[in-house]
C-alpha cells in the first residue's frame, strides 16, 4: 500500500509506474482539489508487487479540462 497526503490545488492523476516514467503502471490515485493551500487530502493506493527490485515513479499529470500549473503539492509518502 502507498498512502500519499496531497496538499492539492487542482485535480490531477497521479500514476505510479514501475522502473521509469513511461513503465507499467501498478497504481493510479486521482486526488480531489482541496480548499487552499492550507487543507490536506489523504490517499490510499494499492500497488501491484511483481517479485524483483523495481524503481518506483510517481507521474502526475492534469484532469480534462483541468488547469495545468500548481497541479499538486506532495507532503509525504509512506510505503507499508
Amino acid at each position: 500500500m502507498l498512502a500519499d497526503q496531497l496538499l492539492t490545488t487542482a485535480r490531477a492523476t497521479a500514476e505510479l509506474r514501475f522502473d521509469s516514467p513511461a513503465g507499467a503502471v501498478v497504481g493510479t490515485a486521482t486526488p480531489n482539489a482541496t480548499t487552499g493551500n492550507g487543507a490536506f487530502a489523504e490517499t490510499s493506493v494499492p500497488v501491484s508487487q511483481p517479485a524483483g527490485t523495481h524503481r518506483l515513479y510517481l507521474v502526475f499529470s492534469g484532469v480534462t479540462d483541468g488547469p495545468r500549473p500548481g497541479l499538486v503539492n506532495l507532503n509525504w509518502v509512506q510505503f507499508g
